[in-house]
């Protein structure tokens, strides 16, 4: 059974950007998963390229904590974490 989570990787990351004026170009997103109640991140093996990404393998009823980096040649930004944890729900009821 796959449960899955929703992140909008791309609006996240121009609403905190400070760097308005640099263009950067991407090569991807690396997104990190925490348990709500744990610090302990642990980066998906995902390749994220587009704007959304579906996360698999969540305990239904569970809540989780997601960060998000982009990538490009230069290496990885600072992380983004979401506001609050996600609750992991089966979208299929």
């Amino acid at each position: 059974m796959y449960l899955y989570a929703f992140i909008d990787t791309f609006n996240k990351i121009v609403q905190n950007s400070d760097s308005h004026n640099i263009m950067l170009v991407f090569s991807g997103y690396v997104i990190e998963r925490s348990d709500a109640d744990d610090d302990l991140w642990t980066t998906l093996p995902d390749v994220v390229t587009g704007t959304k990404h579906t996360v698999g393998h969540l305990k239904n009823g569970k809540k989780y904590k997601f960060r998000v980096r982009a990538e490009n040649m230069y290496g990885l930004s600072d992380p983004i974490e979401l506001d609050k944890p996600v609750l992991a729900k089966n979208p299929y009821g």
